[in-house]
């Protein structure tokens, strides 16, 4: 038992102080809310007049076009950015996108602002 607390003492967090936090932190993503995670909101227009926004975290992005949301998984790639998830694929290379919705491209997308959160 003694072992045990120095174990928890040694990472900084008391017994019973886990759940409690993986409850909190688990139940705010079901809602869509992400605690104390600061993000930046992108805003980008394609050449061809569409617009989106993004809120990238280290191995999501989420991405918002119109009334849609779309939650993207980051994949491997040779250069830059590359997220996909459910037909949609977006791309983005210092500050140049490509975003594809299903099966629809839009390429030569650029960001327009950043708005911190």
């Amino acid at each position: 038992m003694y072992r045990r607390l120095r174990r928890w003492r040694a990472t900084g967090l008391l017994p019973g102080t886990l759940i409690p936090l993986c409850l909190v932190c688990g139940g705010c993503q079901l809602l869509g809310w992400y605690p104390s995670m600061s993000t930046t909101m992108i805003h980008y227009q394609c050449e061809d007049g569409t617009v989106f926004k993004t809120a990238v975290t280290p191995d999501t992005a989420i991405l918002r076009m119109g009334d849609r949301e779309y939650t993207l998984s980051r994949v491997r790639t040779g250069s830059g950015a590359r997220y996909e998830g459910d037909g949609t694929v977006f791309w983005e290379k210092g500050g140049r996108a490509m975003l594809e919705v299903g099966g629809r491209r839009h390429p030569e997308c650029a960001v327009v602002s950043e708005q911190a959160s």
